[in-house]
């Protein structure tokens, strides 16, 4: 039996692709080249919002403020 968090949990294109503030078409194509972590049951395709989060803070560029903000700490150190 499937819970309410078990549902929340895995995400359908649409609801993965207003997740990721991205269009559908977009998020298919990641699927297709793999560069987006999904689950297959049947025909669908499904997201689990962990690994999109997982993904989206894989993804994420460091601001070059950021990356010098640690360098002058390193060097005060």
């Amino acid at each position: 039996m499937r819970t309410k968090e078990m549902e929340k949990r895995l995400l359908d294109v649409n609801e993965a692709s207003e997740y990721l503030g991205v269009s559908k078409y977009t998020l298919y194509d990641w699927v297709s080249q793999k560069m987006v972590p999904y689950v297959k049951m049947g025909r669908k395709t499904l997201f689990d919002r962990k690994r999109l989060d997982d993904f989206i803070r894989e993804n994420t560029v460091e601001t070059r403020d950021t990356h010098r903000c640690a360098i002058r700490t390193e060097k005060l150190q």
